[in-house]
C-alpha cells in the first residue's frame, strides 16, 4: 500500500477512482421500509478491488477511523517486532562480538556484515514506533492520522529490504551448526519473526500483501536461487553426497545399493523434511495475508454499520422534531 497509496493519492488517479458520493442519510431515507441489517450491509457503498470504497472521501474517513481505533494494536505490534528483533539478531550479534578479537580479516568482515544491517533494521523499527506514537499525540495530525499507515508500510518494507541484504551476505552463516540447509532455519528463527506482528495490527490487506510479497520474493525465491542454496539439496537427490552423515543407522540403510527402492524413499524423506520448513514459512506468510483480508472485511462492515446506525439515529431525531412541530402548529391553529 505504500506504493499503491502514492499512486491512488495522485489527483488524477483519485479523481478517476472516485465513482460515487455515498450519502448514508439519503440511503436510509430512501430505504426506510427495509429494516433488516443484512439488506443494509448488502446495499452498502460500492468498493474497488483492493483499493477500497469508490467514494474516495469515504475511504479516507474509513482509514482515519481504522487508525484511531487501532492505536493499541499498532503500538503493541511495533513493540512485539522490536522484542523479537532484539531477542534474535541483536542479541546474536552482541554475544558474537568478542570474536572480533580474533586476528582474522574474514572474522572481522563477517561481524561487520552482521552489525551494519542489524543496527539499520533496529533503527528502522525504533523510528516506526516513535513516529507512530508522536503522530497519535500530535494535535495537528488529528484529522490526518492515516499517515501512520504510510509510515508503518515504509518501516516494514524497509525492514524486509535491509534483512534481505543481510540474508544475501550471511544466509549460510548457520551452516556450521545445521548443515547446508541451515539457511532455512536462519530465515525462520532469525529474519522473519518480527513480521509476525502484521497478523494482528489490522493493517489494510494490500499493505500486508505488499510486504509479504516482497518478503517471499526476496527471501524465498531470488536470494536462494541466485546464491545456489537449493543446489545442495539437488546434489543430495542426484548423488547422495553427505546424505547419510547424521546417523550410522541411516547410513547403512540408505546406502544399500541392492535396495534402490529404499534409497529412493530415503531421498524423498530427506528432501521433504528439508523442504517442509521452507514450505510452512511461506504458507504462514500467505496465511497472514488471508487473515488480514478477513479482518479488513470485518472492519469495513463494522464501519458501514456504524455510519448506517448514525444515519438512522439522525433520521429518528428529525422525524421526532417534525412531529413536535406538527403538533405545535395544530395547537397554534386553534
Amino acid at each position: 500500500m505504500v506504493v499503491l497509496n502514492v499512486i491512488t493519492q495522485l489527483s488524477g488517479v483519485k479523481k478517476w477512482l472516485h465513482r460515487e458520493d455515498f450519502d448514508f442519510e439519503q440511503f436510509v431515507e430512501t430505504n426506510v421500509h427495509e429494516e433488516s441489517a443484512s439488506y443494509f450491509l448488502q446495499a452498502s457503498p460500492a468498493q474497488h478491488f483492493l483499493v477500497g470504497f469508490k467514494d474516495r472521501n469515504l475511504e479516507d474517513e474509513y482509514l482515519e477511523n481504522l487508525v484511531v481505533l487501532s492505536k493499541g494494536k499498532f503500538l503493541s505490534g511495533y513493540a512485539v517486532s522490536l522484542g523479537l528483533f532484539i531477542l534474535g539478531p541483536l542479541v546474536d550479534m552482541i554475544q558474537a562480538w568478542p570474536l572480533n578479537r580474533i586476528d582474522d580479516p574474514n572474522v572481522h568482515s563477517v561481524m561487520a556484515k552482521e552489525a551494519v544491517p542489524t543496527f539499520c533494521a533496529l533503527l528502522v523499527l525504533l523510528f516506526g514506533l516513535v513516529a507512530c506514537a508522536v503522530a497519535y499525540e500530535t494535535e495537528s495530525l488529528r484529522r490526518q492520522r492515516r499517515v501512520i499507515l504510510q509510515i508503518t508500510g515504509a518501516v516494514y518494507l524497509s525492514y524486509v529490504v535491509i534483512m534481505s541484504v543481510e540474508f544475501a551476505m550471511l544466509g549460510n552463516l548457520w551452516s556450521f551448526l545445521y548443515g547446508k540447509q541451515g539457511w532455512i532455519l536462519k530465515l525462520i528463527f532469525f529474519d522473519l519473526p518480527p513480521l509476525i506482528s502484521l497478523l494482528f495490527m489490522s493493517l489494510p490487506t494490500f499493505l500486508v500483501g505488499e510486504i509479504m510479497f516482497l518478503a517471499i520474493l526476496s527471501f524465498s525465491v531470488i536470494i536462494p536461487t541466485v546464491l545456489g542454496y537449493w543446489q545442495s539439496m539437488n546434489d543430495i537427490v542426484n548423488s547422495g553426497i553427505e546424505f547419510t552423515r547424521f546417523s550410522p543407522f541411516w547410513e547403512e540403510l540408505c546406502s544399500d545399493e541392492d535396495r534402490p527402492d529404499i534409497v529412493r524413499s530415503c531421498k524423498i524423506d530427506y528432501v521433504y523434511k528439508m523442504a517442509l520448513p521452507y514450505i510452512l514459512v511461506n504458507a504462514l506468510m500467505i496465511a497472514v495475508i488471508i487473515v488480514s483480508a478477513l479482518s479488513e472485511a470485518t472492519n469495513r462492515r463494522l464501519f458501514i454499520w456504524k455510519k448506517l446506525t448514525r444515519a438512522q439515529h439522525s433520521k429518528i431525531i428529525k422525524d421526532h422534531k417534525k412531529k413536535e412541530e406538527t403538533i405545535i402548529e395544530m395547537f397554534q391553529s386553534f
